[in-house]
Formats: structure tokens, sequence, C-alpha cells
């Protein structure tokens, strides 16, 4: 979530030569997993066996990770800043949390399923992790689903045991790489009876040793494994640079051997029938789904009844010009029919008619005038113990209650133009379906797109 980089033009890109040889071994690894495994959210993600709960709730767009501090003492070359900091003040997604009952109210209003704790490493702040994990499990109860980070040092004897005992806490992750891959940490977690996760990047340079290390983590009860590319995230950027890596063209650039590494370790766990459930969480996956979470939890919270949130986490609104007959005739008869008011209204300057694409069957013929607009809901900030990271409010926003005192603010900003609909687009929308035209605004696409 919240994916951010350094620019990096001078990147090495993969060599013209190699790209068909890259995408075909690509193909190749993925006809493998898919002969031992599945592909969830539209092919972005491979997977053997199922997903942990937390990560079925990161797919849902329900997942919401606090950072408890930025201190660690793991030193990983892939890390995006120097985690050195004690007493920084936990934050989740852009926000700033003054108390563990603000975060608490947060998570519970946006309707966040799944919650994790990350940092730095939130074993170096076990007395925040158990007073967020203790306000979060009193608002939410069984609701939510919750996780913890960490490279297993402090993972440890008494800390480890309060955890445990607690009873808050759901599942932990470990990143194992931060310690040349020992595993004393995660067979002491394993003991608890706790769900454990390993969840590391594919570094490509331990292949060969991640391999030799998938039987002993099944043997051990290892929940899951988790692998995720490397990518340029942070301040991390000259450190990858610095190995003999190739990265995509993309927005966020990502280690292209990262992501082959992470599939050929998927197929070598198909081969040898390792019975390990292993999840490859990759660029286009975060591109394409995690990181409409915030704007979907958003836009959920202020759709109107004549609105809907379609699944790229955008805010659809249909229109009728305001002096056509359409809009007149549908007006009387929803209102007649006893359809709630709330399922239309008008722009308060066009006099354009926004309403529910069900309606339209108040109407004898199809309409040939009706527009359609997108718009992305953007959260600003809230009071009462959180704060915002200063963003100005440039159209307009509602105020969303968080509890005593407490509120956020949501912008709403135009996403597209006006995008006209004909009578075939607008009879797809009458009936639920989505009009080709519209495909690239509401749906999520399909599948991992080609090197280049």
């Amino acid at each position: 979530m919240g994916l951010a980089h350094d620019a990096a033009t001078d990147l090495p890109r993969l060599p013209a030569e190699r790209v068909a040889p890259a995408n075909a071994r690509r193909r190749a690894l993925l006809r493998r997993i898919a002969g031992g495994g599945g592909f969830a959210h539209k092919g972005t993600k491979p997977h053997l066996g199922p997903l942990s709960p937390g990560c079925v709730r990161c797919g849902e767009r329900a997942w919401s990770c606090m950072f408890l501090n930025h201190f660690c003492n793991g030193g990983c070359f892939f890390c995006p800043d120097a985690m050195d900091s004690q007493g920084a003040p936990p934050f989740a997604e852009r926000f700033v949390f003054r108390s563990p009952d603000a975060y608490a109210r947060y998570v519970e209003r946006l309707g966040f399923r799944g919650v994790s704790f990350s940092g730095g490493d939130p074993f170096l702040a076990l007395d925040s992790l158990v007073a967020h994990v203790d306000a979060v499990r009193d608002r939410l109860g069984d609701r939510a689903y919750v996780w913890v980070y960490t490279n297993g040092s402090a993972a440890r004897g008494a800390r480890l045991e309060r955890i445990a005992a607690g009873g808050g806490v759901d599942e932990l992750r470990f990143n194992i790489a931060a310690w040349d891959y020992d595993l004393a940490a995660v067979a002491a977690a394993v003991d608890t009876g706790l769900r454990v996760t390993v969840e590391i990047p594919a570094v490509p340079e331990d292949r060969a040793r991640l391999a030799r290390l998938l039987p002993e983590l099944a043997r051990l009860g290892v929940a899951h494994l988790n692998l995720h590319q490397l990518m340029v995230l942070g301040a991390n950027g000259p450190a990858l640079r610095a190995r003999p890596y190739s990265f995509t063209t993309s927005a966020v650039p990502a280690v292209i051997e990262s992501e082959l590494c992470a599939l050929e370790l998927m197929a070598f766990a198909v081969a040898e029938g390792v019975p390990l459930p292993i999840n490859y969480c990759g660029l286009i996956y975060k591109e394409r789904w995690q990181n409409a979470t915030l704007e979907l939890r958003a836009a959920t919270l202020v759709a109107q009844p004549c609105e809907e949130v379609v699944e790229t986490g955008l805010l659809r609104r249909l229109w009728l010009p305001g002096d056509g007959a359409a809009a007149a005739t549908l007006v009387a008869r929803a209102a007649a029919s006893g359809e709630p008011a709330a399922r239309w209204r008008r722009d308060p300057e066009s006099d354009a008619l926004c309403a529910h694409p069900a309606l339209l069957r108040h109407l004898d013929a199809p309409v040939a005038d009706a527009f359609v607009t997108y718009h992305r809901c953007l959260l600003l900030g809230a009071a009462d113990g959180v704060e915002d990271d200063g963003a100005a409010a440039t159209h307009p926003c509602h105020e969303v209650d968080l509890g005593p005192g407490g509120r956020l603010v949501v912008m709403v900003v135009p996403a597209s133009p006006p995008i006209p609909l004909d009578v075939g687009a607008a009879r797809a929308l009458r009936a639920g379906d989505t009009p080709a035209a519209l495909l690239a605004w509401e749906q999520v696409r399909f599948g991992l797109p080609d090197y280049a």
C-alpha cells in the first residue's frame, strides 16, 4: 500500500534480445504452476494452496496496515528506508494516529476486516503493539483478522509468549531474509499455535538456497510462504541498482529477475510435491488491486444511492440531460412506483439528472443522450487524534463521523470527462452489465503484462 519510489530513469532495463526469452520463460513457469495451483485476482496473483486469511482480505480491499514504529535491527538491503528512528508516531495509510482507540475507530468506520502491524519491527515497540491490538479487538471483535510482521529477532521468549497469550493476534509473518534465513524464531512461533507465515522478497541470488528451504518450512508447520517482487521503494533504489538486476518500465520499477525467481520457486514446489501454500505478490497485483484500497473504502463511505462504486475503486455517476423529456419521465415514474427519492438527484448547476442505472427501466424507449462520469474519492484527513499529511481540499468534500469528536474528510475529484453512452451502452447499464466503452474505467485488467 502507498507505493512510493525515487526517480530512477537510469535503472537498467531488460536488453531487447532478452525480452522474448523472458516472456517465454514466464509463460512456461505459469503453466507449470497452473498444474498445482491457481490464479487469484484476475490472474495477477499465482498461488499454490490457500491464501492466508490476511491475503484474502487484502484482495478484497479490506486491509489496513499500521506502521507502529520506525526502528528495526535487520538492515535488509531492500528496505525502503533507514529504520533507525526511535519514538516515531504510529501511522497507517496516510495518517498519523495519536491513540490506539483513534486507529480502531478509523478501522471500524472504513470497514477494514484485515489489520496488520508493521514497522520497523513491532516487537521492538511491544507495549504499543499490545495496546493497538487490544483496541482493534475491543472495537471489532472477531470481525477483524489481525497479523504482525517481524524479522524475528525480538519475537522470542517472553515477548512472543505475551503476544501468543493475549488472544488478539491471529498470525505472525516473519522476514527470515533479515537474519540469513535462520528459522529458529519461526519454529518457536509455530509452537505457540499461532498461524505462522514466512513473507520475504524473492531475491534472485538466493533462489537455490530458498528452494532447499521449502521442504523445511513445510516440515516446521509454516502455514504460508508469501514471495514478494523486489521493487524500487523509498530510498532502496541505489541498493537495488548495485545488483545485476533488470527493471520494468512501470511507474514503480520492479525487478524482473525477482518475479522469475518467485515463479521458479513455485514451479519447483509443484514438481517436488512440497506441501507448502505459496503466494506470489508482485507489482501488478499491488498496482491493480492493493493500491485501490483506500479510494474504494472512501468511495463506499460517501456513495449516494444514485451512484455506484465500481471494481477499480472509482465512483460512477449516470446522467441524463436536465432539459430532456427522459429525465422528467424517469423521475415521475420512479416516484409513482415508490422508488426511494435518494436514487436520483439534480445537479444544482447544470440541472442534469444523476440516476441509478436500474431506474432506466421506467423509460419506454432506450436513452440516446445519457452520459457517465467517474470520480476518485480521496481521504484527506481527520480530527480527534488523527492527523493528515497536509493535503488541501480543492473539490467537494464529505465529512464522515468517526465517533466522539472525530471525523474523516473525503474529497471527490473528477477522474474522467463526461463519457457519452450510445443506446446499446445505456441498455447494458440498465441490465447491470458493463458496456465495452466503459471496461477500462470499471474493471481491473486480467493477467500479467508482457515484459517490454
